[in-house]
């Protein structure tokens, strides 16, 4: 089967999907406008074919101008372009499926292509924040949405504000989460990463260790975590708390632990290629998010395959993962007093630590399993082709 990926998705997700799609032998071809920014790892997947449309040929502006720009004669240009190269790729691969993500570029153009089969794979914040923001975005989501031929969403909300909001077709719609990869997210109790954290940051070898693992960005309100640490550490001065990510709010995160005087507390590690992760979450105690907003988290996931407790804000999409006292403690969006008791409540149970933490891997390894759940996206495109 030839597929067509049209995306700006080279993250995690990114390279999971990729990676199963060249596992089984599918003929994929990626569509994107992102070339610097693809890892090593996904771009050295045998059986993945690249086209890249290099936007930063216009008055060399950097290649994510088609999102970023205020220039309006430049993002027409980009506009037009990126729709005549889809147009010309789709021409010459002559694909079977055409499948896309981000539903306010590419997801819309692959819409405008005008292909058939087609499946659209919203992110999130495509269908639960920005149509709320801007009209334009609003009409690119509901067109992307009545073009596509069957819609994968990664949780429940997304699926419920894609059929009552954009969607008065009976279109299927499938619900299934990304899931991770299971023989690397899981348990382990070799202590000997973890005690040389403990000797690199000089902190005591009693020290509870608080993980977040979110980008620097305004849609996770890391400042609300450090905020709720600054109560935590005085009346449990032994927690500390690393912070794996990075993005535009990094300083100023570092300057708000800084002035709240938490920098011996709170360390910010920065990029964690993926592959490193399982040793940092066994590496500590909790797992904790502030995010705004969200689809299923893999960063969620990831830690409840390591058999964390995890503290996370309210959203339906991590209530979908988490029940408030029964597999981890949730609290609303913003609320750092509420953050900082739960995470006290935690560290004082050491019962209720173990007994969140086997729920949350049991959980893990039946609903959030990707080659189980691959097997979801490939009934689809099986549907897909058989009815062309």
């Amino acid at each position: 089967m030839k597929i067509i990926w049209i995306t700006n998705l080279f993250n995690i997700h990114g390279y999971r999907c990729l990676s199963k799609l060249d596992e089984f032998g599918y003929n994929t071809h990626v569509i994107t406008f992102y070339e610097k920014e693809i890892p090593s790892e996904i771009k050295n997947l045998k059986r993945i074919n690249y086209h890249f449309y290099r936007m930063n040929k216009l008055k060399n502006l950097k290649s994510d101008v088609f999102l970023r720009t205020k220039n309006l004669h430049v993002k027409l240009l980009n506009n037009i372009g990126f729709y005549k190269f889809i147009k010309k790729c789709i021409l010459n691969i002559k694909p079977d499926i055409i499948q896309a993500d981000w539903l306010l570029d590419v997801g819309f153009f692959a819409a405008l292509s005008g292909f058939h089969p087609f499946i659209l794979i919203p992110l999130g914040s495509d269908i639960l924040i920005r149509p709320k923001k801007r009209v334009v975005d609003k009409i690119k989501v509901r067109y992307a949405i009545k073009k596509a031929d069957m819609i994968a969403c990664d949780c429940i909300e997304v699926r419920d504000k894609i059929v009552n909001r954009f969607s008065n077709s009976k279109k299927e719609v499938s619900v299934f989460p990304w899931g991770i990869n299971l023989k690397k997210f899981k348990p382990s109790y070799d202590n000997k990463f973890k005690n040389n954290l403990l000797k690199k940051y000089s902190w005591e070898h009693e020290s509870k260790i608080l993980i977040m693992t979110r980008n620097m960005q305004h849609i996770y309100d890391i400042e609300t975590f450090i905020k709720a640490m600054a109560c935590v550490c005085k009346k449990a001065p032994y927690t500390k708390a690393i912070l794996i990510g990075t993005g535009p709010l990094l300083k100023d995160m570092k300057s708000i632990t800084y002035d709240l005087g938490l920098q011996n507390n709170v360390k910010f590690l920065g990029y964690i290629e993926n592959d490193k992760l399982p040793l940092y979450l066994n590496a500590c105690d909790i797992y904790v998010s502030s995010s705004l907003s969200d689809g299923t988290s893999l960063s969620l996931l990831e830690a409840m395959a390591c058999a964390l407790p995890v503290v996370v804000t309210s959203i339906p999409a991590n209530q979908e993962w988490i029940k408030d006292g029964i597999n981890g403690y949730l609290f609303p969006t913003g609320d750092q007093n509420l953050l900082y008791k739960r995470i006290i409540d935690l560290l004082i149970n050491e019962n209720e630590v173990k007994n969140f933490g086997s729920k949350n891997y049991r959980i893990a390894c039946e609903k959030a399993n990707w080659d189980k759940n691959f097997e979801i996206l490939e009934s689809m495109y099986n549907k897909l082709t058989v009815s062309k």
